[in-house]
């Protein structure tokens, strides 16, 4: 296809290409607002709760028996 001669030409091309960027541009914006109105952004003074964890000796033991027991698994394949 031809390029547009002229400047009203021009123009009327280029707004077909700038009316479909603002158009998505919006929709993208409608989508962040509802994701973070869907998380509740804003609506706490923290973002996040950080909850400690206790460290026992439970835990560790756990940690190395899942450990042996995957490669355990894994070499008998």
């Amino acid at each position: 296809q031809e390029p547009p001669r002229g400047l009203r030409n021009r123009l009327s091309w280029w707004g077909g290409y700038t009316a479909a960027v603002l158009v998505n541009a919006v929709r993208r914006v409608q989508q962040t607002a509802l994701a973070m109105e869907g998380k509740g952004f804003g609506a706490y003074a923290d973002r996040t709760y950080l909850r400690m964890l206790d460290r026992r000796r439970s835990g560790y033991v756990c940690a190395v028996v899942a450990v042996l027991g995957t490669a355990v698994l894994w070499w008998s394949l």
